[in-house]
């Protein structure tokens, strides 16, 4: 389905009143091909999850369904009254395009900031309501954004043409590439999602639906699909986990090829790492702790820590997964110092504690697909 959209366009200009070139916001019109599935067909249900109150008291249905289908998982697009329908061309359909509208702009200021970092020295002007220009895209509203001046008010000896054709066609791919209708609902891409069991003194753990950022107190990853193991794992922790996990149902598309348990090992060792360095930090007590870490700590907790820091450094939680096979070795000697050594924050102990040894499990226990080639047959005689 084809929309046409009025939204701002980046020029490389030289726009009245400067004698430089810069980057200049103006306003222009493009038309938008955003492909139409059908449910069951082109696009399954992954995930259904109940949605955040926040959300909901911003316009989301009370539950939020995560569609699967070719390049990603798409979530409906909802506004101040409710889901975006993506035929009907009444109220919903002017929905529609501020909503592309407004993925363009994200679209232009992401090419804004790109540009700007690449070469300091172009400045961006953008025109607040009633002329005056801004320099920074922070002191122009969404609304001021839109009220651009028309991209035909710079004369055609101020736009670098070439550019122009450029930003318009990655402007047009991005939001095309970020939008699906489904059924007649309008879904934009979200970011690839998966369970994370945090844990909680109140409740002893949580089951939280995220998406590309790693919570706080995160104890294990689960990918999509494996719904059932992060509930059994909340059930190894011995407090039962809070049952709002309970409001997440699973559809024939939750699949996902993130290795979870990958992911875990790498948190547990950023975890452990954190702790054990935390027990020799204290600006008030440096003598004694220069002693406890010279004299009391075995020689083999301070060779695993060098290991941990050797490996982990300042590498998020995403990239420190592929050094899990490394790492997993590391958590089983943590293990065996036993719940009293420096890698285990004393906070964690109640109500649960950081199960490094259920950590560790995961990592040991996984299983593995091997393909076993058939026995080749010979034919004929002896």
């Amino acid at each position: 389905m084809k929309f046409k959209v009025k939204h701002p366009i980046l020029v490389d200009a030289i726009p009245k009143g400067h004698r430089t070139r810069q980057l200049v916001a103006a306003m222009t019109e493009s038309v938008f091909d955003i492909p139409e599935l059908r449910l069951d067909i082109d696009a399954t249900r992954a995930v259904s999850f109940e949605t955040s109150k926040a959300d909901r008291a911003k316009g989301a249905p009370d539950r939020t369904n995560l569609l699967a289908a070719e390049g990603g998982l798409f979530a409906p697009v909802w506004a101040s009254e409710g889901i975006v329908n993506g035929i009907v061309q009444t109220t919903s359909g002017i929905l529609i395009s501020r909503r592309l509208a407004s993925a363009a702009v994200e679209a232009v200021r992401r090419e804004a900031r790109a540009a700007a970092s690449g070469d300091p020295a172009p400045k961006m002007v953008f025109t607040r309501d009633g002329g005056t220009p801004a320099a920074k895209e922070d002191k122009v509203s969404d609304k001021e954004f839109l009220k651009q001046p028309p991209l035909e008010s710079l004369s055609n000896g101020t736009i670098d043409h070439e550019a122009l054709r450029d930003g318009l066609a990655a402007i047009r791919a991005a939001v095309a590439s970020e939008f699906v209708i489904v059924d007649k609902t309008f879904c934009r891409r979200v970011t690839e999602p998966f369970y994370a069991i945090v844990g909680k003194r109140s409740t002893g753990g949580d089951l939280k639906l995220c998406f590309g950022d790693v919570p706080a107190g995160m104890m294990a990853a689960f990918r999509l699909g494996r719904l059932d193991e992060a509930r059994a794992f909340m059930d190894r922790l011995g407090e039962g986990g809070n049952q709002s996990s309970l409001s997440i149902v699973e559809g024939p598309g939750a699949h996902s090829e993130l290795d979870d348990v990958a992911l875990s090992v790498a948190n547990a060792a950023r975890m452990a790492l954190m702790a054990f360095k935390s027990c020799y930090h204290h600006e008030y007590q440096s003598k004694q702790i220069v002693q406890s870490l010279m004299f009391e700590t075995p020689l083999e907790h301070l060779t695993v820590a060098r290991k941990l820091n050797d490996i982990v450094g300042s590498r998020n939680v995403f990239s420190l997964a592929s050094e899990a096979e490394r790492i997993a070795p590391i958590l089983e000697e943590i293990v065996s110092f036993g719940e009293g050594s420096q890698f285990v924050m004393r906070e964690w102990k109640e109500p649960i504690g950081f199960p490094m040894e259920l950590v560790v499990d995961l990592w040991n226990n996984q299983s593995i697909d091997i393909d076993i080639a058939p026995r080749a047959t010979t034919s004929g005689p002896r």
